[in-house]
């Protein structure tokens, strides 16, 4: 045998026989995670949080500003996952920088589209009200909805 590697062509050249060991020690910390609840469990728990989204982002938003924001995304939660996404009236930019200056982490899409995702294996309820009220304060002041 030669102390030479020569890769197959395509991407079979990226095999290897033995996986990194740093790789699979965070694959068997993630492992352990899982091994703690069932895809039942964290399908219910997404329900869950998911419709607290939607209530808190519809009594606490849309209801008082309806032109402000809008979910996007189907209300029947056989026709969805975790994530919604809310469609505003307003350049999304300076609210989306807002929330990362309060440590609160969501998806842009330009020019006027956040994608919020509760994940149930770590999100937790407060994390949810948290967003919405500091969502709400946001879009409260001047420079955010210019």
């Amino acid at each position: 045998m030669e102390n030479r590697f020569v890769p197959m062509e395509g991407a079979a050249g990226f095999q290897q026989s033995n996986p990194c060991v740093l790789a699979t020690v965070a694959l068997l910390g993630s492992l352990n995670v899982f091994a703690k609840t069932s895809m039942t469990d964290l399908r219910a728990k997404s329900l869950l949080l998911t419709a607290y989204l939607e209530h808190l982002l519809q009594s606490e938003i849309t209801a008082r500003h309806p032109d402000t924001l809008r979910v996007i995304t189907p209300s029947q939660v056989q026709d969805r996952g975790c994530q919604l996404s809310l469609l505003f009236g307003i350049n999304v930019k300076e609210v989306h920088d807002q929330l990362e200056q309060l440590g609160i982490i969501v998806d842009k899409r330009e020019p006027n589209v956040l994608r919020i995702s509760p994940v149930p294996l770590y999100n937790t309820f407060t994390d949810v009200h948290r967003f919405v009220f500091a969502l709400q304060k946001i879009l409260a002041t001047p420079a955010a909805s210019s």
